[in-house]
């Protein structure tokens, strides 16, 4: 059995708080602290790690709730659900952007904070444990020694190793949303197979053996590897999937093409 959800409750109003703090308890959840300013509730926040914020978002003081969730989520993605009077559209546009886990219109019931906590808290340990995966699948991609390059159906870059980062000069965050065709790039003279008609395309080729590796700091690295559609269970285009290494001259390929025929 999971253990109670740690929630903080950031509220300038005491007797609003207090009466939340008394909901949550009889929904079995553990209150791990109350304040009043978005201040205390960002240093609380970091200190606590609770699983989930109860943010009002008419706060008195330097930063409202708004503000106050977007240190929150910025620091440490901590999910966050809003209760507040204040209603109108701009506000409502302005808390969206912090990707809030819900809203809860005051005055509030027991029965309408439970569905939206027991929601919130569930999506947030799901997302948690979602994260620890990404986490993991990014160590074990920078363990390889091969470089790797991942793009999605827009053949826009995905994610890269370190291997990849090493090779192409470009780093996770540089390459993140970039065309593909914009971090592999080749020296004058050695065209590769045109990226940008990957589109919707099932493939396993390998890249022309004389393809040279225009990096971003403008060097030139000879390489070999392949270019291969990534596919679910059903044969549904996900994305493609670049794998390179750099090739000395002389270099004997014949073992890297046979391990790039486990993508035909």
């Amino acid at each position: 059995m999971e253990p109670a959800a740690r929630i903080l409750i950031v509220e300038d109003e005491v007797i609003v708080a207090k009466d939340m703090e008394l909901m949550l308890r009889n929904l079995g959840y553990a209150v791990c602290g109350i304040v009043r300013t978005g201040e205390e509730g960002v240093r609380r926040a970091s200190q606590e790690l609770p699983d989930l914020v109860m943010m009002d978002i008419g706060l008195k003081g330097e930063i409202d709730g708004i503000e106050t969730a977007r240190q929150i989520k910025a620091a440490h993605d901590i999910p966050v659900v809003y209760f507040t009077a204040i209603t109108d559209q701009s506000t409502f546009e302005r808390a969206k952007q912090t990707d809030p886990y819900g809203f809860i219109c005051k005055p509030f019931e027991e029965k309408d904070l439970r569905s939206v906590v027991e929601l919130a808290v569930h999506h947030g340990r799901l997302h948690k444990q979602l994260r620890a995966t990404l986490r993991l699948m990014g160590g074990v991609l920078d363990c390889l020694e091969e470089a790797l390059m991942v793009a999605d159906l827009e053949v826009r870059v995905v994610c890269l190793n370190a291997a990849a980062e090493a090779l192409t000069g470009w780093s996770k965050d540089q390459a993140a949303g970039a065309p593909l065709a914009a971090v592999l790039v080749c020296a004058p003279g050695q065209p590769l197979p045109a990226l940008e008609t990957l589109r919707g395309q099932t493939l396993c080729e390998s890249v022309p053996s004389s393809f040279t590796l225009l990096t971003r700091d403008q060097r030139q690295v000879p390489v070999q590897g392949t270019i291969c559609s990534v596919v679910d269970s059903a044969k549904c285009g996900l994305g493609y999937a670049v794998r390179l290494r750099p090739v000395a001259e002389g270099d004997d390929l014949a073992r890297f093409h046979a391990r790039a025929e486990v993508c035909q």
